[in-house]
């Protein structure tokens, strides 16, 4: 198995390179370096300083993307209708839209918006406020690194969080838990035509939730990951070079090989 990848580096070689360094100082560094991350976060709290009630976020643009970007959910930018729904949605209920969807992101944002106009319990508590902006720090440093190989910011997730879920629908629920867990067990995404019951029976038959609090285990199926993800990286690498079509697609303009700029890689070198 190579442990090369298209993206330059192995996510094995990546992942171990950063925890040696640890998560947290690797995200320190990666904010000083990025004022756009600092610039974010101030205009976020002066923007919603005038906030009347929480919902004034949707008519934000900026600001609601920076909360969706924080609880992983940017992708919902967008999906304006949705958002609001899920909002207003009864946290208590089992048949409500926030726990129908079981989205782990989704739930957190009902949990902070529905508070009944009651802005001050929600985006202006300053205890609030630095919640998103660690999630908002983490969320833009794993982002970057997908520059380097997309592999390695959901193993860090999977690493740090999978030992707070109680059940296999807790995976299933979690769009990065979820990730990994099919990439390792080769399952398709074809299984989501399958009854809930179904998804579940597969997704546990490769990762076993009572183990999720044994960091050996944890470590030793996040490994089968990075090396499941490097394989399939190789596989793909070696089929586009043997596609005379998309070959022409690997170089720039000036022939040169397209790579990576390296010196990314230079907050994530271990100390000697």
């Amino acid at each position: 198995m190579s442990s090369i990848s298209s993206f330059g580096i192995s996510a094995t070689a990546l992942y171990q390179q950063i925890t040696k360094q640890g998560e947290s100082a690797a995200v320190a560094s990666y904010v000083k370096q990025t004022p756009s991350v600092t610039a974010a976060e101030n205009a976020f709290v002066k923007s919603v300083s005038q906030y009347k009630t929480p919902t004034d976020l949707f008519s934000h643009y900026n600001d609601l993307n920076y909360v969706l970007t924080a609880l992983g959910e940017s992708s919902q930018i967008d999906n304006i209708g949705l958002l609001k729904k899920v909002v207003a949605s009864d946290p208590n209920s089992t048949t409500s839209l926030v726990n129908q969807l079981n989205d782990s992101g989704l739930k957190q944002l009902n949990q902070v918006l529905n508070t009944d106009g009651n802005t001050t319990a929600s985006l202006q508590d300053p205890t609030i406020q630095a919640q998103f902006k660690s999630a908002y720090e983490l969320s833009a440093y794993q982002a970057n690194l997908s520059n380097l190989n997309p592999a390695v910011a959901p193993a860090l997730n999977f690493a740090s969080s999978v030992s707070s879920v109680k059940s296999i629908y807790d995976i299933l629920g979690n769009s990065t838990l979820r990730s990994v867990v099919a990439t390792v067990g080769h399952i398709p995404d074809q299984i989501v035509n399958q009854t809930l019951e179904a998804q579940a029976a597969a997704f546990a038959k490769v990762f076993d939730v009572s183990k999720a609090n044994d960091p050996n285990y944890v470590q030793s199926f996040v490994k089968r990951y990075l090396g499941t993800s490097d394989a399939n990286a190789a596989a793909a690498s070696a089929s586009s070079t043997s596609n005379p079509i998309l070959s022409l697609f690997s170089s720039d303009s000036s022939g040169a090989s397209a790579g990576i700029d390296m010196s990314l890689l230079a907050n994530y070198n271990p100390s000697p």
